[in-house]
């Protein structure tokens, strides 16, 4: 009986730490100190057993009641214990070491793991330091190691509570199974089926507090054949209510929660440096930053056909890791951009977790970053991805480098990716898109392009429908001095881009687009780029449906640094208007427009555009019939664009001022040779008396004015007149005509 008391007890013992064992993977984190147990490790402790019901000869041992008592008070608590040892010589096999256990069944146990310093044990009982390995070899009988075979274990309704000093959970096994399990055997072939629950589990990392709130279920099955030590493992995972929380009471944050991770069908062989397999993954429900502005919540995440492989076997050399299929639904962001367009959501993850990396770690990194790019290199692990989508997700952009702060919603109904492989250059990976920015603006893509290719390659279409500009408007007015009131974009777009030279074609429609002048300096540069001002411009290409219809080519090496500050779309564009312009004005002006240019006028340096000038005789002071079938088709095109203006400037040619000087001699000499002359000539009115030159050309300008707000209705906010100036290269005075 003395034999079969110490058997329960080393039993009991050997049964504790099976159940910690299997339920909490201890031997991933407790110190060595914990593989074995001192001589004295129950001195001072009492079992107290209520019932035991004992069949020798079937060797069925049932214990009931089982307690484990220190100093008066229950440590560990076991309600039922049902043991089926073989019988076949029994007292020979325990007296030999070997201990053939047909089933185990245990109905419900509670007890507490403790750390103390250098060891792990059961609440109020230590465990003694392993033996070192030269005490062992100076021991003279070493002793014969246990040989354990088990058979059908199962064990249910057991609860546990850790204690220590950087980790604390209640666990709560509700049943795990495992039919077969021998640890001297070299081979492994069992099934495993674990079913638990962790409650108040918290992490401490640098004193600072990682906490899973709540109750997080897990359910694992699970398969092992093959060798002990580098067995096959194949089974389903599932886990459900994964909350995540930094930090301590009121100063709480919820930094990742998942409803559900579910992996019905998994393959591995990791230990033995072999291929691993999943068939099918869902990560449902996930949530990050919580009730913060910076939240990011994702309704699903599903992986289709997931492989590792580490020795090349199916990727010809090296590890890598091939997903057939991964799509993300229902992807809800909060995307704040601070100054200097950081994400506001990153720098919030890097404030949450840098006090968990210890700051020698830290520099420790730094020194060795160079090491670890060139160990990268040499175990670089190839990434092969078939199929990546992310579909019916929404994004709010806020950009706070603008006050008030740009905020635009985009919904992204489909976007899709295929074909990439981290070690093939040349591939070719193409994408789908079908988004909506803003709740109207219809944005579709699509295109190919070489991502890893030295020399990038890329051909691509975007089409553009109904994009509302007054959102945009804060970019446009950083850009040109000018506000958007009203407005909408659609654009036809096709690109292709070999090496760094980029070609393509843009067609622009710009729909009851109405601007405002804010400001000045960037407006004038604008107005001076395209040779008039930019509303003027836009409101002479408008057609009836007050649209505006672009060609816009941009084509240019990439790397220029025009390319990445935006200047060689402002010049494109400007380039694009200021064409645009004249080619319209020239058809409005058939056939007088000939003469239509760009180009700068006497003294100006700005670039104007420049109408064809009304040219004079000496002494002409009325407008010709010719002249007035010339300005007819500038007053319809005044009607027509109620937004354009012209510059009307008068110039007296150093002749005609000459002439004029003459006409005042010969006055003053003969009145009748002037009245003779005047009348041969018939050019000004023999009532008007010409003094100088600066008197004509005002009276040349008058009747302009006259003419036009008789005929056309076009006033002086429209008709704007500028001062006299002289000409020297010219014969003929005019009136120079600008927009």
């Amino acid at each position: 009986m003395k034999l079969i008391a110490k058997f329960v007890a080393l039993l009991f013992s050997a049964l504790v730490l099976i159940s910690a064992g299997a339920l909490l993977s201890l031997e991933s984190w407790l110190p060595s100190a914990v593989t074995k147990f001192s001589p004295d490790y129950l001195s001072g402790s009492q079992i107290q057993i209520r019932e035991v019901k004992l069949a020798w000869r079937r060797a069925d041992i049932e214990l009931i009641g089982v307690e484990l008592l220190k100093g008066g008070k229950t440590q560990a608590s076991i309600s039922k214990l049902s043991l089926d040892l073989e019988s076949e010589d029994l007292v020979a096999n325990i007296m030999d070491q070997q201990l053939w256990i047909n089933s185990i069944k245990v109905g419900g146990a509670d007890f507490v793991l403790e750390e103390k310093p250098g060891s792990w044990g059961l609440k109020g009982l230590d465990l003694g330091p392993a033996a070192t390995q030269e005490s062992s070899q100076n021991t003279e009988n070493v002793s014969k190691p246990w040989r354990v075979v088990l058979n059908n274990i199962e064990f249910a309704r057991i609860n546990a509570k850790v204690r220590g000093e950087s980790l604390s959970s209640n666990v709560a096994l509700h049943e795990f199974k495992l039919d077969h399990f021998d640890t001297l055997s070299k081979t492994v072939s069992s099934q495993l089926a674990l079913s638990l629950a962790l409650d108040s589990t918290n992490l401490t990392i640098n004193q600072q507090s990682l906490s899973l709130a709540g109750q997080v279920s897990f359910e694992i099955n699970l398969m092992a054949d093959g060798l002990l030590l580098q067995p096959n493992l194949s089974g389903s995972f599932k886990a459900n209510d994964i909350n995540l929380i930094t930090g301590q009471y009121d100063d709480q944050l919820a930094l990742l929660a998942i409803k559900e991770i579910d992996a019905p069908q998994f393959h591995s062989a990791f230990l033995n440096k072999a291929n691993s397999q999943l068939k099918s993954l869902a990560i449902n429900g996930i949530s990050l930053l919580s009730n913060t502005p910076q939240e990011q919540q994702i309704d699903s995440i599903k992986l289709a056909n997931l492989e590792h492989h580490m020795n090349g076997i199916a990727l010809e050399a090296g590890s890598g890791l091939i997903a057939q299929g991964i799509y993300i639904t229902g992807l809800n962001s909060q995307l704040t951009f601070s100054q200097d367009y950081q994400l506001a959501v990153l720098t919030e993850i890097e404030k949450t977790l840098a006090p968990f990396i210890d700051a020698k770690e830290q520099e420790q990194s730094k020194s060795n970053k160079e090491a670890e790019k060139n160990l990268e290199a040499t175990n670089k692990l190839r990434v092969t991805l078939e199929d990546v989508q992310l579909n019916d997700s929404h994004f709010k952009i806020d950009d706070t480098n603008y006050s008030p702060t740009v905020s635009l919603p985009l919904e992204i109904k489909k976007l899709a990716i295929d074909q990439f492989d981290s070690e093939n250059k040349e591939g070719l990976s193409r994408w789908v898109l079908d988004a909506t920015l803003d709740k109207q603006g219809q944005i579709k893509s699509e295109g190919m392009l070489k991502p890893l290719a030295s020399d990038l390659a890329m051909q691509a279409k975007l089409t553009l429908e109904h994009v509302n500009l007054v959102s945009l408007s804060p970019y446009f007015e950083k850009q040109t001095g000018y506000f958007i009131h009203t407005g909408q974009l659609s654009l036809d777009s096709q690109s292709q881009l070999d090496g760094k030279q980029l070609k393509s074609k843009n067609q622009i429609n710009l729909r009851s687009i109405e601007l405002e002048r804010v400001a000045a300096n960037k407006a004038d540069q604008v107005d001076q780029n395209i040779s008039m001002p930019l509303d003027s411009a836009l409101g002479l290409l408008r057609d009836d449906n007050g649209d505006i219809k672009l060609d816009l080519p941009v084509d240019g090496d990439i790397s220029s640094p025009a390319f990445g500050s935006g200047d060689i779309l402002k010049q494109v564009s400007s380039r694009a208007l200021k064409e645009a312009s004249v080619a319209y004005l020239k058809y409005a002006f058939q056939p007088y427009g000939t003469l239509i240019t760009v180009g700068s006028w006497l003294n100006e340096q700005a670039q104007k555009i420049r109408l064809d000038s009304l040219a004079f005789d000496h002494g002409q002071s009325e407008l010709s019939q010719e002249q007035k079938d010339y300005l007819r088709k500038l007053g319809q095109l005044l009607q027509k664009k109620d937004k354009l203006r012209v510059r009307a400037c008068p110039v007296i040619s150093a002749q005609e001022e000459t002439w004029i000087a003459q006409q005042n001699v010969q006055s003053q000499e003969s009145q009748a040779f002037k009245q003779a002359e005047q009348s041969s000539t018939a050019k000004i009115k023999p009532d008007l008396e010409i003094k100088n030159a600066q008197q004509l050309a005002n009276v040349r300008l008058e009747a302009l004015k006259s003419y036009m707000t008789q005929q056309f209705a076009i006033g002086p906010d429209r008709l704007i007149s500028c001062k006299v100036q002289n000409d020297n290269k010219n014969s003929q005075s005019y009136i120079h005509l600008e927009i």
